[in-house]
This record gives structure tokens, C-alpha cells and sequence, in this order.
């Protein structure tokens, strides 16, 4: 047995949305998922503009450049819908008109092998990643680990009837996984740990984290303590970087080891997507006084929701080291 999506839903045009986690709340019921993503690069800076996620991606800095180019010639990400134009932000629908005797799809394939061909040139001539692979982003599909509290905007904004095609098909996949996603209920002594499993026993209660390897054609449980359930999670969060995971329990951790937690040039962005729920007590006791919050909570609402950075419900693993 190896990791294992919770739910995986494709909507075609290469965008698939994966619940690698999801988990509730035992005091509030506030929900914290984290997804594992693919779609078209084109449409990235509209999920950046969504604040309350948490989120990394795989980047132009670390893919070899003979990889991408490989990915942009046989399988180049394009737009959903090939819009005809009209003014405003919102297309007149699908647009079959012929480009110099070729269709949008064949005239849009062609200008990525232009890219291509551009890319390679560089990297031929002796320049870095960091530059051959920008050329190529309009057909690059990207690859994002995303985790949050905060869906309904999303799913508001990106589900609406103007919402560009492409982003609304990542929408729509998204959504169906969520749903056919069943949340793990926890406790305040147990995290939210995307990539790495948690092991009950017959009653359904916690007894340890977990990550699977093979042995001779066969898998294995290796079991973890909290600390390295914590660095496996935000190891494999970061590697999203390179585009491969590997969540194996020394691949993980000699990653770890290069993020540099503790360092002063630490890379900080992984350890996001691991939280735990607020306990009960802060509710019932404590909610409006701070000087009694818990380690890593950071602001109550106009509710009298309590939040630790962008995770409402839940303290986030980020908010507890100290940067």
C-alpha cells in the first residue's frame, strides 16, 4: 500500500483536482482540506488571488528544461475554451474560425513547439532553467499543493457563469473531489498531515502517523513520531517544487533537511499546510481573552472565530515556529 488520494476527479484538458487530506474539527466542525492540483499554467494568477490559501507549486527553477519541453511538445496545456472576441472580460463562446487554414487548437500546438524550439536554443547556449523554461509557461501545466479552511469564495468566484472556462473547469473538479472526499475527524492531539497517513485502531481512534514503503513486492507501515510525521508532511508539501512527490521515509526527510527550518534562509511555505484543531476549551474558557490563546493563534473575528494565520478552526504548523 503506497499514499493514496482521498478522492481524484479529472475534467480533462490535463486539470485534475486530488483531496490528498481532509479533516474536521471534532470541537467546531471547521473543515481544513489540502489538495493536491494540475491545469493549465495560463490560469495560475487567478488562484493567487485567493489569500486564505495556503500553497506551493512546482516551478520553472527546478524543472529541467528538456523535461518541460517534452511535456509542451506532445501534451501543451491550452485554454479550455477558444473564445470568439467581444469587449468585456467574457468571450462569445467557442470561436471555429481557421488560423491560415488552421484550427485555434493546431495553430495554438504549433506556437508551443515554437516555444519549444526558442526554450531549447537557450539551454543549449549554456543559460539556466530559470530562464529557458519562461518561455514556454503560456503551455506548461503546473502542479500546486493547496490547503485552506476557506472554500466558498473560491467556488463562488470560479463556479459563476463569467468565470474564465479554464479556471472554472479546475473549479468544477475541485468541487466534485471535495465532495466525494470524506473528512477525517480529529482531536487537538492529532494533525493534519497531507502525504502521510494516520493509523487507528479498530474503534476508529488515532494511535500513529504513518508512511508506507515496499519490501519485497510488499508495503509496509513505518511508523512516526509526531515530530517526523511533521517533517515528512512539509517535505512532500515543498517537493511540489520539482513536480515529483515522494513521501518514502528518507527521500522525505533528507528534503526536510534542505528547507532549512531552522535556519535563518529557511524556506517556510511547506509547513502551512500541517495544522491541528483548536481545542473545545478555547471556546468554552478562554475564546475572547488572549492572553490565554494557545501557542500559534494569531486573531479572533468579528464571530468570534478564532484563526491562526489563514486557518480558521485550526493552528497552523507555520504559526509555531519561531521566524
Amino acid at each position: 500500500m503506497s499514499f493514496k488520494y482521498k478522492a481524484e476527479v479529472s475534467s480533462g484538458f490535463g486539470i485534475t483536482a486530488r483531496v490528498v487530506a481532509k479533516s474536521k474539527n471534532i470541537y467546531t466542525e471547521d473543515i481544513i482540506t489540502t489538495f493536491e492540483l494540475e491545469y493549465p499554467r495560463i490560469v495560475h494568477s487567478h488562484l493567487l488571488t485567493h489569500r486564505v490559501f495556503s500553497r506551493n507549486s512546482s516551478s520553472s527553477r527546478a524543472v529541467p528544461v528538456s523535461k518541460v519541453n517534452e511535456q509542451v511538445i506532445n501534451n501543451p496545456a491550452r485554454p479550455v475554451e477558444f473564445g470568439g472576441n467581444q469587449s468585456g472580460m467574457v468571450s462569445t463562446g467557442e470561436h471555429k474560425e481557421l488560423i491560415n487554414g488552421y484550427t485555434p487548437e493546431e495553430w495554438w500546438d504549433l506556437s508551443a513547439k515554437s516555444a519549444a524550439m526558442f526554450s531549447n536554443a537557450f539551454a543549449e547556449a549554456g543559460y539556466h532553467k530559470q530562464v529557458a523554461n519562461r518561455i514556454t509557461e503560456p503551455y506548461q501545466f503546473i502542479k500546486v499543493v493547496l490547503t485552506t479552511t476557506e472554500y466558498e469564495n473560491w467556488f463562488k468566484l470560479r463556479l459563476a457563469d463569467d468565470a474564465d472556462p479554464t479556471i472554472k473547469a479546475l473549479g468544477e473538479a475541485m468541487l466534485k473531489a471535495y465532495n466525494e472526499a470524506e473528512a477525517e475527524i480529529l482531536t487537538d492531539k492529532v494533525w493534519h498531515t497531507p502525504y502521510v497517513d494516520h493509523i487507528c485502531n479498530e474503534n476508529g481512534v488515532f494511535e500513529s502517523y504513518c508512511v508506507w514503503e515496499q519490501y519485497h513486492d510488499e508495503d509496509a507501515c513505518v511508523l512516526l513520531t509526531e515530530e517526523e510525521a511533521l517533517a515528512i508532511s512539509t517535505s512532500c508539501c515543498g517537493q511540489v517544487s520539482y513536480r515529483n512527490i515522494d513521501n518514502s521515509y528518507d527521500k522525505a526527510l533528507k528534503v526536510y533537511e534542505r528547507l532549512g527550518i531552522n535556519t535563518d534562509h529557511a524556506h517556510l511555505s511547506p509547513t502551512e499546510h500541517q495544522a491541528k484543531p483548536i481545542p473545545q476549551s478555547m471556546w468554552e474558557q478562554f475564546g475572547c481573552e488572549r492572553r490565554y490563546w494557545l501557542d500559534g493563534i494569531t486573531h479572533m473575528d468579528r464571530d468570534s472565530n478564532l484563526w491562526s494565520g489563514n486557518f480558521k478552526g485550526f493552528i497552523q504548523h507555520r504559526q509555531l515556529i519561531a521566524k
